[in-house]
């Protein structure tokens, strides 16, 4: 393939916004630093779940009208850091 493997985590607000942010973005920071946003979201919105999956990994989504779409992690839009 010509996507590199890479794990993302995905998270989903609650208001269904979704994208993707590679883990490899993610560090480990000791007890008293100010951390980063994992998503940027509305002020009224939420994250909802949370996934970790692979960027050769697809995911299902199901419609309020029971329909479901298969689809590629890189089908969703890339999280900018902040």
């Amino acid at each position: 393939d010509l996507i590199t493997q890479e794990d993302v985590v995905v998270p989903l607000s609650h208001q269904g916004y979704v994208k993707y942010e590679r883990l490899s973005e993610y560090e480990a920071q000791g007890r008293g630093v100010k951390g980063k946003y994992a998503a940027r979201i509305k002020e009224e919105d939420f994250i909802d779940r949370l996934l970790v999956a692979n960027t050769h990994d697809h995911i299902l989504c199901f419609s309020s009208r029971g329909r479901v779409y298969s689809m590629n992690f890189l089908q969703l839009p890339e999280a900018p850091r902040g």
